[in-house]
């Protein structure tokens, strides 16, 4: 299972040790090479100024990864979502919104640093 690498990678990004949690979550997609992990390094790649073709390459990767949107849990509805926005793809960004319309979530933006696995929106975004 490649959830703590995922969630040090995640960390690692919001502190801004781009370079660190790309080599951690290269680990995490050699250990299972999951779409919310694809999407991650898509998200570094971009943030690194790198390859525009690479970032485009792991999304469409990932979206190939995905099951479909009605079997996928919260935690990856949401790295759906995030993979949209970084595509800038609206059309899978309505259907991702559709999904939650139809869960009887409300289509709020998502944050763009993240949602931990096994834990809620709100909780995630706590201040410390």
């Amino acid at each position: 299972w490649n959830g703590p690498l995922f969630n040090l990678a995640l960390s690692q990004r919001r502190q801004g040790r781009l370079l660190e949690a790309m080599q951690t979550i290269d680990a995490a997609i050699a250990l299972e090479p999951d779409a919310p992990s694809l999407i991650l390094k898509a998200m570094l790649v971009d943030k690194l100024d790198q390859s525009k073709q690479d970032r485009d390459a792991l999304l469409e990767q990932a979206f190939a990864t995905f099951d479909p949107l009605a079997t996928l849990n919260d935690f990856e509805l949401h790295w759906y979502r995030v993979g949209a926005r970084l595509a800038r793809d609206t059309l899978r960004e309505h259907e991702g919104d559709e999904e939650r319309r139809r869960r009887g979530e409300k289509p709020e933006p998502t944050p763009d640093d993240g949602l931990l696995p096994g834990t809620r929106n709100e909780i995630a975004r706590r201040p410390r």
